[in-house]
């Protein structure tokens, strides 16, 4: 009956902050399903960020308006970020981030099959949110779940997938343009990754990470 005593090993407790290493953290479930969430949503913004504006001139848009659109989303991007900090202090920021993630891949849906002035400020609103609102939290959750003791190598090594993801899916984007005289298949193709990725954080928990006890 003194087992519980004359352990070597203890949980650590939600209480407790976390000090995992890198090659700890790369154990866990949890790193991969973020690494996983983060390439599946981040291909769509370098994509958009090259591929935005020939996509709204082909639907008759002038540059200065094309413009706008993407101000839009960056002004409405701004107070997303704030507000998301401020809710995922209170709520659980899986939750947080999925739901970003959901207003993010409804805005691709949008834009990828938009032939309207309207409907392009429409996906810039919920873009603006979405891109906004998910992008501290991807961060801070990674030093909720692992502690500052090896963060900036534990965010290295999960950007490194991501930055090939980021380089591919523009030529992607590219070649389907070039291919379809469209961009409906790659920005559908992003929305549901990122779709994907909003799913993968409702089954994303708190690594657990065991100690030592002298």
């Amino acid at each position: 009956d003194g087992d519980s005593e004359n352990s070597s090993e203890s949980v650590l407790t939600e209480d407790e902050e976390p000090d995992f290493t890198a090659a700890q953290a790369l154990r866990t479930p949890a790193f991969w399903i973020l690494t996983v969430m983060q390439v599946a949503s981040s291909v769509a913004i370098v994509t958009l960020a090259l591929h935005l504006v020939p996509k709204l001139t082909d639907m008759g848009m002038t540059l200065s308006g094309a413009g706008t659109v993407v101000l839009t989303y960056t002004i409405v991007a701004l107070p997303s970020q704030f507000l998301s900090g401020y809710f995922a202090d209170r709520l659980p920021k899986t939750l947080m981030i999925a739901i970003f993630l959901a207003i993010q891949g409804i805005a691709l849906t949008i834009i990828a099959f938009a032939d309207t002035i309207l409907l392009a400020y429409i996906f810039a609103l919920l873009y603006g949110i979405g891109f906004g609102g998910r992008n501290p939290l991807t961060t801070a959750i990674r030093g909720e779940y692992f502690g500052r003791k090896a963060f900036a190598t534990i965010m290295g090594i999960s950007q490194f997938p991501m930055n090939i993801g980021m380089i591919g899916a523009p030529l992607f984007a590219g070649y389907m343009f070039d291919t379809t005289n469209s961009y409906v298949i790659p920005f559908s193709v992003f929305a549901i990754l990122t779709f994907f990725g909003a799913f993968l954080m409702l089954f994303v928990k708190k690594p657990r990470k065991l100690t030592q006890q002298p």
